[in-house]
């Protein structure tokens, strides 16, 4: 059986990644840890597959790369597989409500008993212990739960973007990784999702906290939002600065309010954002980033999806790339060489004859990725 087969290079060459996750936090952490070089073999359910594959460019994205065996954990043959497949992985994540890996053999005791120095990580939305440990959960309800889905006084809309389930997949992919290049003998790590995202949360509400300015909240800041253009939308990002309010208001013209400090700019808030609103709506977005940036305020462009694609920025720093039907969006990470070499996502199963010698007959259902 090639369990040696290991092929991608720094900074975690010769590692072995086993993802027992769905969707997307295992998911998101194994494509992280794949970009540093390890090898990734995603465990999906035989017949069905990871439910993420419902939404095939997001899955795409997501699980580029990697290698794919289908495998039904309640069967007693598959399992043996895949506690033999364990054998090579140094790495665990796994994506399970609390208890179901020990019910299906796939736990960390039972797969440490066939690699002593396995990094096991278990993603829950609650963590393996606690009042609401059992519960199921998604993003949203962690959002709000960990105190960062509340509206503030210059945004009130909520992005849709899961941060939780990106959070807790970054400290997935940085908890195993350094576990694993400190040379770590074994180590089992129970992240929690909603423990992930209050980390960040508190960063949002300590000035609260405090009694003090919060930045964050923005404090009915005029100088700090979105504000639409003639054609577009545009980001005035003055957190504090008396400076850049001053050369805001010269240029757009408000005459006599670019003294105000910080403290009279909240107290005339909803005043000063209807003015500024005006302002910048008579002008398209390129005429303010020319008539602000240049003057040094601190201005951007706001990209929808297919804006995004064509900014010089991303293109010119090879972030984005379109080599293919669909865009290619590379992570910080990718600067480490050399680079995984580029493959699709893999077809469900489409690895079994690969990593087993009598694969299950549930499996290998679509070869597409096999080379």
């Amino acid at each position: 059986m090639p369990f040696d087969r290991l092929t991608f290079g720094t900074p975690l060459a010769g590692v072995r990644v086993l993802c027992l996750a769905q969707q997307l936090p295992g998911p998101y952490a194994a494509m992280l840890l794949r970009e540093m070089g390890a090898e990734v073999v995603m465990v999906e359910q035989s017949g069905g597959g990871d439910p993420g594959r419902r939404s095939p460019s997001l899955f795409e994205m997501l699980n580029r790369g990697k290698f794919s065996v289908a495998l039904d954990l309640k069967d007693d043959r598959d399992r043996r597989q895949l506690t033999e497949l364990a054998r090579s992985c140094r790495i665990v994540l796994e994506g399970f409500r609390p208890g179901v890996a020990r019910r299906l053999g796939v736990d960390y005791e039972t797969l440490h008993a066939v690699r002593k120095d396995v990094i096991y990580c278990a993603i829950s939305g609650y963590g393996q212990s606690g009042p609401q440990a059992e519960l199921p959960a998604h993003d949203l309800s962690i959002q709000g739960r960990a105190g960062v889905a509340m509206p503030v006084a210059f945004d009130p809309h909520y992005t849709g973007l899961p941060l939780a389930d990106l959070t807790s997949g970054l400290f997935a992919a940085m908890m195993t990784a350094v576990c694993a290049l400190a040379g770590e003998e074994s180590r089992y790590l129970d992240l929690s999702m909603a423990d992930a995202l209050v980390g960040w949360a508190s960063v949002l509400h300590v000035g609260d906290w405090a009694g003090e300015w919060n930045p964050f909240r923005g404090n009915a800041n005029p100088g700090y939002g979105f504000y639409r253009t003639s054609d577009g939308w545009l980001s005035i990002s003055i957190a504090f600065e008396d400076h850049f309010w001053q050369l805001l208001c010269e240029r757009l013209g408000m005459h006599g309010v670019g003294g105000l400090d910080r403290v009279e700019r909240h107290e005339r808030f909803e005043e000063l954002r209807a003015a500024v609103a005006e302002r910048v709506a008579e002008h398209s977005t390129d005429h303010w980033l020319d008539e602000l940036g240049t003057a040094g305020v601190p201005v951007d462009r706001v990209n929808d999806a297919e804006s995004l694609l064509a900014d010089e920025l991303f293109l010119g720093r090879g972030v984005i790339r379109r080599d293919g039907p669909m865009p290619d969006i590379r992570t910080p990470l990718t600067q480490f060489e050399p680079q995984p070499a580029a493959r699709r996502a893999p077809g469900l199963g489409a690895h079994n004859q690969m990593f087993f010698a009598h694969a299950s007959t549930t499996g290998a259902t679509d070869e597409r990725n096999e080379r």
